[in-house]
């Protein structure tokens, strides 16, 4: 990420799709070693940073995305998004109302769920994807 464009206000959907991504990743992080922690403060605290950065997720993703396909995966129903390098998927109430609204979309049954990993040291910063979120949560930029 070119600090210039940070400062200008000017992203790619591949550097949006890293921040994203960046999220999700942190999200499950937290999510995972929530079930790992003995002691209910800090069980709290996992889940209240869990639930933040999936929120900046689904936040990002209905501002910046539109949906590609329904994808049903082991019975439950999500949307496909795609932005940059990244796809993603959420559930329809993270989109919209009422799934019926994207009975355009096509539809595709999936029979396993698998999602590629990182690292979190290959991961945007915190720090620049909190920068980033602040700038989109403004409205206030624009994606070349």
């Amino acid at each position: 990420m070119d600090i210039k464009m940070l400062e200008d206000k000017v992203f790619t959907e591949e550097f949006l799709g890293e921040v994203i991504y960046s999220y999700n990743k942190r999200a499950k992080n937290y999510r995972d070693m929530k079930r790992e922690l003995k002691e209910k403060d800090k069980k709290i605290s996992a889940e209240d940073k869990e639930i933040e950065y999936y929120k900046r997720k689904s936040f990002m993703i209905n501002l910046l995305c539109e949906p590609k396909e329904i994808h049903t995966i082991n019975g439950e129903r999500f949307i496909w998004v795609v932005l940059g390098k990244r796809d993603f998927h959420i559930f329809p109430n993270e989109y919209c109302e009422d799934i019926k609204e994207l009975k355009h979309l096509p539809h595709r049954i999936l029979h396993n769920f698998e999602t590629k990993g990182a690292s979190e040291e290959v991961l945007i910063s915190e720090e620049i994807a909190d920068i980033t979120y602040e700038i989109i949560k403004s409205l206030d930029f624009k994606v070349i």
